[in-house]
């Protein structure tokens, strides 16, 4: 998480590309799959289908809120993608693929794909998985804040005990060295 403990715009987007694409897979594992469980299990079958539409339309209209809020975000010019919070949108796509977060329940989109790779046996492709390309705003503030403590702790050894001025100074210029730091990850 960015931005505080929110998700960003960068972090939603690359979490989309990873939901279509698995959606996909799942699709394509599905159609290719359905006349063989359809002789197997027909009930199976239609149930799965049946909650496989349910699910994307949920998910299409919690994705589609999620698509406005990062077109939004390009016209907030200057401000990079992670620094901009969309917690409400990721919640929304959240809720649209499990109905209980942190637990898969029927029609849950982990079920869907458990359910799937039982009835097939074999799990579904998913060894081209996108990876994430948004940057972590909260990460770059810590190694920027890691890196001025590090010099300032090097520059501290170089001062004796005796020089308590010195001392108040590098502290001083260590706090003011943070918050420059931080200012500058932030723009």
């Amino acid at each position: 998480m960015s931005v505080l403990g929110h998700h960003s715009v960068g972090e939603l987007r690359d979490w989309l590309v990873d939901i279509d694409y698995q959606a996909a897979q799942i699709g394509a594992a599905y159609e290719a799959f359905a006349p063989a469980w359809q002789a197997q299990d027909t009930a199976a079958q239609h149930e799965w289908a049946g909650e496989w539409k349910a699910l994307q339309t949920r998910y299409g209209a919690a994705r589609a809120k999620a698509q406005a809020a990062i077109f939004r975000s390009k016209l907030d010019v200057g401000i990079p993608d992670s620094l901009i919070p969309v917690e409400d949108e990721w919640q929304a796509v959240l809720h649209a693929l499990t109905k209980t977060p942190g637990a898969v329940a029927k029609g849950d989109f982990q079920d869907l794909y458990n359910r799937l790779v039982a009835a097939q046996g074999k799990p579904v492709d998913l060894s081209k998985m996108p990876q994430p390309t948004a940057p972590d705003a909260d990460l770059n503030v810590y190694k920027a804040a890691d890196a001025v403590i590090r010099a300032g702790e090097a520059a501290a050894r170089q001062v004796t005990p005796s020089k308590t001025g010195t001392l108040i100074v590098v502290g001083l210029g260590l706090a003011l060295g943070v918050l420059l730091a931080t200012k500058s990850v932030l723009r």
